[in-house]
């Protein structure tokens, strides 16, 4: 997996940036976070061409923030539980973050969300 940081900002305003993960191959997409330890704070994990997960087999619950193909989130969902589902037709792709990450930040629909090269 490629590693990097994600940048989210609403009105060219910081909110946070992440410690990135971003999936480079179908396996790694597949596999997600089932063959990943549980992420730390303030960590995502970027999955490309992806506007649904689910939680199969997971022990955790998740944040999902969701993104659009003009960067923007379009979506969230938050407090995911194991053996779930979520989707959102107009992400391009999703981030994965630990549970509680969207209220603590104060994520929102409409804010950027760039990966970091």
């Amino acid at each position: 997996m490629k590693q990097s940081e994600i940048v989210i900002s609403r009105d060219g305003s910081h909110i946070v940036t992440l410690n990135g993960l971003q999936t480079e191959t179908l396996k790694e997409r597949l596999g997600g976070l089932l063959v990943k330890n549980k992420l730390a704070e303030k960590e995502g994990l970027w999955l490309t061409s992806c506007s649904a997960i689910h939680t199969c087999g997971m022990k955790y619950s998740l944040d999902l923030i969701y993104v659009d193909r003009h960067d923007r989130i379009c979506g969230i969902s938050a407090n995911i539980k194991p053996w779930r589902m979520s989707l959102c037709l107009k992400a391009t792709a999703t981030i994965e973050v630990i549970a509680g990450s969207i209220s603590q930040f104060g994520i929102r629909e409409g804010d950027n969300c760039i990966w970091q090269n």
